[in-house]
């Protein structure tokens, strides 16, 4: 939480009444940094140079209204957050409010409401302030993250199911695309095979086609038009994400460029063919053999030499294994192995152990290349010489003997940590903004009952009886939390509501059910504002309306109303029977049941009413003991 204290401006031209609200607020439990004024010309001087974050103001001043002097300040460019206090009974003071985008109002009357209004006013504007600070973060975070994938060395997009480009890294880039901006939204077939229709690949399958048509991950090579036209050979990983409803929304596509690397073991098999050939061809005669032998020697080394030299220009970890005792024959300085010795083995310098892995951990290449008989791709984990763990991912060919047996393998690393890492943070931010919502959702529910405490718990029981009805009719786990969500702020909207009116003993008169009325369009007015992965602002406004028409606020009927709102809306009738309040005693559990029962079908759900009495009357539900 943010200590800094707030600068508060109170004007007020009462000394007295100032005297009270400039103690009771350095008094409260928010740090506070407080300046005043009596009227208009002395508030704007006060604050000419020591702009306030928040201000109580009067409306009625000597030299001016205090609504003249917000408009004042705004027009000055002060980023303030301004309540008004005034006795809200004029209309007129309510349209001007409105119409000059007042912040708050705090409603002036006998001092201790008055003090308790402003007591509600500024743990507003903290909770306001604290949200502000959590979004900047999650905000520098997201910065954090596409820093990161920024740098990865290899082309990184994010596509929708119509292969449209939604994202890409500053390799991609570089190598396809003149700038970010003319490849967002164009079709990745148009940016990576330079043609106007998808990929119709024949001799390599288009990896993004098959996670969109199997929702499954593909690692596969390809081919690429570069932004040249050059063709290149890519090693493509493309991973589906899933919406809430677990269908394919977008896929993250991880493009490496491998076509020298595929030259390189091309030449590799040439040159060694081309030796085989030469060997053959030789006569038997001694001298013409010893010549010739030489001649292949000095042949020999030179293409020696030449595949040396081929190795020491790759930018990753290469080298040679014996398959049956696990020693590092070639290897080249990208590897970090040094000075190679016969006793050099591949599991004491990668694994710093004594004994081969055998892919107990994680899949061995040796292993599965033995078991394959041919190339392999695995992911391994290695040690690097300063005794750091590294996330590789391994690429592995086998060479034969004449007689077709394995006798070593070809291995080329490739370091992941980076990519890996990226992956689990993009795997858990979901989580994350997940977590969030909730915590905001017991926020909400603690403000509503904060002001009528005669309602304390009434919205965590209305959720758990809704919830219990959900399950019970078997609804999938994303609806039971929606019915959670909603029943834990159906409320929230009450915050509109005076407290005389909400704490009121006797009969409500029509104007105070005007205002009551009210709540659930004033708690989707608050609830729309936030970004839940369920139609939460909807259920609240939805759950005073009823089958047959006669709810509110918007008299819908039948399958009008939302499933989750009919939920909400039984629930919410027998929890406020069953409970006390201030124009009338509990009734008990039965006569609630009664109501619901009687008016099956015509103003509540019948299904709904039905799994409800079920509830209580066969599997023993009682609202203070059921568990979500």
């Amino acid at each position: 939480m943010d200590t800094k204290p707030i600068k508060i401006l109170v004007v007020e031209d009462s000394t007295p009444q100032r005297s009270r609200i400039i103690r009771h607020i350095e008094s409260g439990e928010i740090p506070a940094e407080v300046i005043s004024a009596a009227d208009v010309r002395a508030a704007l001087a006060v604050t000419s140079d020591n702009v306030p974050d928040l201000a109580f103001i009067d409306q009625y001043l000597p030299d001016r209204k205090g609504i003249d002097l917000i408009r004042m300040m705004k027009n000055r460019g002060d980023n303030t957050y301004f309540i008004l206090m005034a006795a809200l009974g004029s209309e007129e003071i309510v349209q001007e409010a409105t119409r000059q985008d007042i912040d708050d109002f705090v409603n002036k009357g006998e001092e201790k409401a008055t003090m308790a209004a402003i007591d509600f006013a500024l743990e507003k504007y903290q909770k306001r302030r604290e949200k502000q600070k959590i979004e900047e973060t999650l905000s520098e975070q997201c910065d954090f993250l596409n820093s990161i994938l920024n740098g990865i060395n290899e082309g990184l997009i994010v596509i929708d199911c119509d292969y449209k480009i939604r994202n890409v890294n500053t390799y991609f880039v570089k190598q396809y695309g003149k700038t970010r901006e003319k490849l967002i939204g164009r079709h990745c077939y148009e940016a990576t095979h330079k043609t106007p229709e998808v990929c119709q690949a024949t001799k390599y399958q288009c990896p993004l086609v098959y996670v969109v048509e199997t929702g499954e991950s593909c690692h596969t090579e390809h081919i690429h038009k570069v932004r040249d036209g050059k063709d290149v050979i890519v090693e493509l990983s493309a991973y589906p994400l899933f919406d809430d409803y677990g269908k394919v929304e977008s896929i993250i596509s991880i493009s490496r460029d491998i076509t020298e690397i595929k030259r390189a073991g091309e030449e590799l098999h040439k040159h060694r063919d081309h030796l085989e050939k030469l060997v053959q061809e030789r006569t038997t005669e001694q001298e013409a053999k010893i010549a010739e032998r030489k001649l292949i020697v000095k042949k020999f080394r030179q293409q020696n030499e030449f595949l040396k030299a081929i190795l020491e220009s790759l930018a990753h970890p290469f080298y040679v294994v014996d398959i049956n005792d696990y020693k590092i024959k070639i290897a080249n300085s990208a590897a970090g192995f040094g000075n190679l010795s016969e006793y050099t083995f591949c599991y004491t310098l990668t694994h710093k152990r004594n004994t081969p892995c055998m892919g107990i951990e994680y899949p061995c290449p040796i292993e599965e290349i033995k078991r394959t008989k041919g190339p392999v791709s695995v992911e391994h984990i290695h040690y690097d010489k300063f005794g750091n763990v590294r996330n590789l991912e391994i690429h592995a060919y086998p060479i034969f003997d004449r007689e077709g047996n394995i006798t070593q393998i070809i291995e080329y690393n490739l370091d992941i940590t980076t990519r890996k890492r990226a992956q689990e943070d993009l795997e858990q931010s979901p989580e994350k903004l997940r977590k969030t919502l909730e915590e905001t959702i017991n926020a909400l529910a603690s403000i509503t009952e904060l002001r009528d405490p005669f309602i304390a718990g009434h919205q965590q029981r209305v959720s758990k009886l809704a919830c219990a009805i959900a399950r019970e009719m078997g609804l999938s786990e994303e609806q039971i939390k929606e019915c959670r969500m909603a029943g834990m702020v159906h409320d929230i909207g009450k915050i509109s509501v005076p407290v005389d009116i909400l704490n009121k003993p006797g009969k409500l008169t029509d104007t105070d059910m005007d205002f009551v009325k009210g709540h659930c369009q004033s708690g989707y007015e608050v609830l729309k504002q936030i970004e839940f992965p369920w139609p939460i602002a909807e259920i609240v406004l939805q759950h005073h309306e009823r089958m047959d028409g006669s709810g509110y606020p918007q008299g819908l009927s039948g399958e009008e109303i939302i499933l989750e709102a009919r939920i909400l809306g039984v629930a919410d009738v027998v929890e406020a029977m069953a409970s006390h309040r201030p124009y009338r005693p509990a009734h008990d559990v039965e006569k609630a049941l009664e109501e619901i029962s009687k008016n099956k079908g015509i103003i509540y759900d019948p299904e709904v009413v039905d799994v409800c009495m079920r509830l209580f009357s066969e599997k023993g539900f009682e609202l203070l003991s059921v568990k979500i």
